[in-house]
């Protein structure tokens, strides 16, 4: 899309496919559009992208490179003893960590002679940005190139698991550091499943609380992210692309038994589990289609239809989660950009009550259903508030946890509560010493007359 610099309506450049992502757009004259499209969905998926042309007046689209991804064309004529040509030039492309390019005539719309290598060590978007394909590099009309060196991946380094007390007292757990994402812990609160997620793979993992033991890989094949526990500790769900969709699966939690499949997306959807419903029977989750996210339920019998809870049109409802003894669910909903935490008898009767703040999300209950969690986007804290069902539902006032420095992405729920009410689960960076060195360690290179050194080592045709 597009709109003017000085505000107004977007206007629509082009138009994707369900199963399409685009990505790294650059307009190349008033015709002409250059962005990346990715067409499946495991990982690397931007390194077997289709660099494309598309017209902005016929539709027409090209396919310039097949394999690659964040495509940029730069004008390398400009620095022409004659005075330049901004129509000749090269397209940069990545795959993987390093940059290649290639020489590129505009008037023409064709690449010529071969691509070559030109810089490695180029970071990427983040793990967790599950659908973008951003190479971390800009160049200048000019010719100086600026760049993130590093194979980061994961983008905000690696991180901790640790209890914190409501007294804002924290315990890091004796876990490794790694890339953790979306922690939760087990109904008699021994375990603890995990995502950890490289940027490449994504799997989970289950840790024990106490008594030792080595971590457990849970997840084999494709992607695997989002765990939550079944009620009585026996399932974890997930998310998975393993059969070339995002579908929920379940598996046994000690790791016997095969994956099985609960969720079949329609075309263009994904769906991410949630919550499961205290019987056991269904569970709640995020369905995503087409830029829309709503919460609907998904009975553990395939042959049973998803039902929706909180999916209306023009609002983004996700992050539900059941209450523990199933009467109400609670849920974020993000209209016109002012997020805020409902609660909803269940089964659904049209009664809706919000949590007395704004720019909240990410709820989740006590064990005894008489407190409601949640995070602040505004202020970056964990808030906890009262709740009262007696006759209808009623809120205490909110009050904010001494807890300072958790991670919280913009996708997951990033903290559990521990069944004692007392501590909460959470993702914080890992160790200062570490941290430090991980912020020491990326630069930002800069490399001034780029362009002369690239017309000399990528010639055209």
């Amino acid at each position: 899309m597009r709109v003017s610099a000085s505000g107004g309506e977007p206007e629509v450049l082009v138009k994707t496919a369900p199963n399409e992502f685009a990505d790294s757009p650059q307009m190349l004259d008033q015709q002409w559009l250059l962005f990346t499209l990715a067409r499946d969905f495991e990982a690397g998926r931007w390194d077997r992208g289709e660099i494309v042309l598309q017209s902005l007046t016929t539709g027409e689209r090209r396919i310039v490179i097949r394999g690659g991804g964040a495509a940029r064309f730069v004008p390398t004529g400009l620095s022409s003893p004659s005075g330049g040509d901004r129509r000749k030039g090269h397209l940069v492309y990545a795959v993987g960590n390093t940059l290649r390019a290639v020489s590129f005539d505009l008037d023409r719309l064709e690449v010529s002679g071969t691509a070559v290598s030109i810089l490695e060590q180029v970071d990427r978007a983040p793990a967790n940005a599950t659908n973008s394909g951003v190479a971390q590099y800009a160049v200048s009309d000019t010719g100086t190139l600026a760049f993130i060196a590093g194979q980061h991946g994961g983008g905000d380094g690696l991180r901790s698991l640790a209890l914190v007390g409501m007294d804002g007292r924290v315990e890091r757990l004796p876990f490794p550091p790694q890339s953790y994402i979306h922690p939760r812990v087990s109904p008699d609160g021994q375990r603890v499943a995990v995502g950890i997620e490289d940027g490449q793979n994504a799997n989970v993992w289950v840790y024990q609380l106490a008594g030792g033991g080595a971590p457990r890989r849970l997840t084999f094949g494709g992607r695997n992210q989002f765990p939550i526990w079944s009620r009585d500790g026996r399932f974890i769900a997930y998310q998975s692309d393993r059969e070339k969709d995002f579908a929920v699966f379940r598996q046994l939690a000690d790791g016997s038994g095969a994956a099985e499949r609960l969720t079949t997306p329609a075309f263009g959807e994904a769906h991410e589990p949630e919550s499961w419903r205290p019987d056991g029977r269904a569970l709640s989750l995020n369905l995503i289609k087409n830029g829309d996210q709503g919460v609907w339920e998904a009975p553990v019998d395939a042959h049973v239809a998803l039902r929706p809870i909180a999916a209306d049109a023009g609002a983004v409802e996700k992050h539900s989660t059941f209450s523990p003894d199933g009467r109400w669910i609670a849920y974020m909903v993000n209209p016109d950009r002012e997020t805020g935490v409902y609660v909803e008898p269940y089964p659904p009767t049209g009664a809706k009550y919000q949590v007395p703040m704004t720019q909240t999300r990410t709820p989740t209950w006590s064990a005894d259903g008489k407190r409601l969690f949640f995070h602040s986007t505004s202020t970056n804290q964990l808030w906890v508030v009262d709740v009262h069902a007696e006759q209808g539902l009623t809120f205490g006032t909110p009050v904010a946890l001494p807890i300072e420095g958790t991670i919280h992405p913009i996708q997951q729920r990033n903290y559990d509560v521990m069944p004692d009410g007392r501590r909460l689960l959470v993702v914080v960076p890992a160790e200062e010493a570490n941290t430090r060195k991980a912020r020491e360690s990326i630069q930002i290179g800069v490399v001034l007359d780029w362009f002369d050194d690239l017309k000399a080592r990528v010639r055209p045709k």
